[in-house]
């Protein structure tokens, strides 16, 4: 984890445990725990807010119902670790749904395969059948014409 989301962990921690989860710029802090100061303070508030755990109006600070999700399943940094095995899973499934699309289209293929030699050999049936039925029908005829 980067000093950044060890930072948002922090002040995510300290906007939740603020007074009805508000908290003003000034009472933010770095993980050394120094006051931000005023301008540090409001970067690392927008920081915040681009994450969507907190709103901000001018200098004070209050959680959203996704900061308080996320404070009270463990933290921010725990967040982030969750969203990887979540997009790691993710990746592994879709690695296994290409797998079965894969195979999907080649049983396709092959099941096509094996229909078109099925309908050859319905058509030679189909020939080899209308010979010998003209031939066995005139068969009176052919003898008759060989003597």
């Amino acid at each position: 984890m980067t000093l950044i989301d060890k930072n948002i962990d922090l002040n995510l921690e300290i906007v939740y445990e603020g007074n009805n989860h508000v908290v003003f710029v000034n009472e933010l802090t770095n993980v050394d725990n120094d006051y931000l100061g005023l301008q540090e303070g409001i970067l690392m508030a927008d920081k915040l807010v681009n994450e969507g755990l907190i709103t901000r109006y001018k200098e004070r600070l209050e959680i959203t119902r996704f900061g308080i999700e996320v404070q009270e399943s463990g933290g921010w940094l725990k967040h982030l670790v969750k969203t990887d095995e979540i997009a790691d899973q993710n990746k592994i499934e879709e690695k296994k749904l290409k797998e079965l699309e894969e195979e999907n289209l080649r049983l396709q293929n092959e099941n096509l395969r094996l229909q078109n030699k099925q309908m050859k050999r319905y058509i030679l049936y189909s020939v080899i059948g209308f010979i010998l039925g003209a031939t066995l029908t005139y068969l009176p005829t052919i003898i008759g014409w060989l003597k």
